[in-house]
């Protein structure tokens, strides 16, 4: 069997449960929900449909995060910016409020406003109600 194609193997990430509960009470409050990730243009927008969420950005680099951060603030939008590692760090600094969940990026963490020390998405849903952002 040299040479013959028998299969492959597709490793996905799944959306956590925390993840929909935070978008309903994001949407409940008027709040926009959008992604911003590095994954291709059918990966980002299954997640975006799957969560209901506002609108997506696939296949974006770093530099990008910041240019969509700055793009939302000049049609005066508010913006929280959240994220976990080195390809954040610019747009949680550029965003009003960066937030970091989970350990984070030493760098990100540097230049976020707020860290959250679980990676519960219902923490950020949460943080925002507690600290009247």
């Amino acid at each position: 069997m040299t040479g013959q194609f028998v299969g492959y193997i597709a490793f996905t990430d799944e959306i956590r449960l925390e993840a929909n509960e935070a978008i309903k009470v994001f949407k409940k409050n008027n709040i926009k929900v959008l992604i911003a990730t590095a994954d291709n243009e059918k990966t980002a927008k299954a997640v975006s449909d799957k969560l209901g969420l506002d609108g997506y950005y696939s296949e974006v680099f770093a530099h990008q995060k910041v240019e969509i951060v700055k793009e939302l603030q000049a049609k005066n939008e508010f913006v929280d910016m959240t994220g976990d590692g080195v390809n954040e760090a610019a747009a949680l600094a550029q965003a009003n409020v960066g937030i970091v969940i989970g350990s984070g990026a030493d760098v990100a963490a540097k230049t976020a406003d707020f860290i959250l020390v679980n990676s519960n998405p219902q923490d950020i849903a949460n943080f925002i109600w507690k600290s009247d952002l």
